[in-house]
This record gives C-alpha cells, sequence and structure tokens, in this order.
C-alpha cells in the first residue's frame, strides 16, 4: 500500500512539475514576443522621425546648393529601408490595424523624401507631405499603444 502512494505521490508531483513548465513557458513566450514587438515599435517611429529630419536636410541642402544633398538623400534612403525592414517584423507580431496604420506611415515617410528630393521643387509639396507624416505618426502611435495592450 506504501508503494501505492508513493508512486501516485510521485506521478501527481511529474504531473504539477510539467504543468508549472507548459504554464511558463507560454508565458516566457508571451513576454518575449511584447518585448520584441515593442523594440520593433519603437524602432520604426524612430526611423520615421529620422526620415523626416532626412528630408528637412534634403530641403536645406537643396536651397543652400551644399554638397551634403547626396548624403542626405542616401541617409533617408537607409532610414526608409529600415522601416521596411521593421515592417516584416511587424507583420509577423502585431494586430493588423498596427499594421495598417504602421504601413501607411511608412508611405508618407516614402511621399516625403521624394518631395524633399523631387524636382522642381516646392515648399507646398513638402509641407503637404509632412503633414501626412504628422498624421501618419498621430494614427500609428495609438495603434501600437493598443497592440501592447497600454
Amino acid at each position: 500500500m506504501a508503494a501505492l502512494i508513493s508512486a501516485l505521490a510521485a506521478t501527481t508531483a511529474a504531473i504539477l512539475a510539467a504543468a508549472n513548465l507548459i504554464v511558463s513557458g507560454r508565458r516566457e513566450s508571451r513576454k518575449w514576443t511584447r518585448e520584441v514587438l515593442i523594440d520593433t515599435l519603437s524602432h520604426f517611429l524612430d526611423q520615421a522621425y529620422a526620415a523626416t529630419k532626412d528630408a528637412e536636410a534634403i530641403r536645406q541642402a537643396r536651397t543652400d546648393g551644399s554638397r551634403e544633398l547626396a548624403k542626405a538623400i542616401e541617409a533617408g534612403a537607409a532610414n526608409r529601408q529600415a522601416m521596411i525592414s521593421a515592417m516584416s517584423r511587424l507583420r509577423l507580431l502585431a494586430d493588423q490595424d498596427t499594421v495598417t496604420r504602421a504601413n501607411e506611415l511608412r508611405a508618407a515617410v516614402k511621399d516625403l523624401l521624394a518631395a524633399a528630393a523631387a524636382e522642381p521643387f516646392t515648399d507646398e509639396k513638402l509641407h503637404d507631405a509632412k503633414s501626412a507624416v504628422t498624421r501618419g505618426i498621430e494614427s500609428f502611435i495609438p495603434a501600437a499603444r493598443r497592440s501592447i495592450h497600454v
């Protein structure tokens, strides 16, 4: 009888240990996913702000006739490429609304950089493109916050 009770106790302990591993594993997986999502969302937003600064640098270089124009265009392209890379992670980790808002913001940034480098250049087109990026950021942030449950 003592052997039966001992066997039942050992079996129960093993079942409880397995259940604990499963639950803690899921919790850890959710924690990791949330951390990666937060990093990706903030990186994406940082790149949008940086590209906005790049567009201003492009405009300034064009106005001044500076040799920094190519460098500013290259920096804008690099920030836009970083946004495209972040979109892949967002498509895997974020909800559909966040992905949609991120894609709208990415497109607005692309248009802003194009407006800054366009021939002929107009301040009106640049202003409209900056406004679109601002609206994109204002739309993206609440979606991102919902995605991470803040």
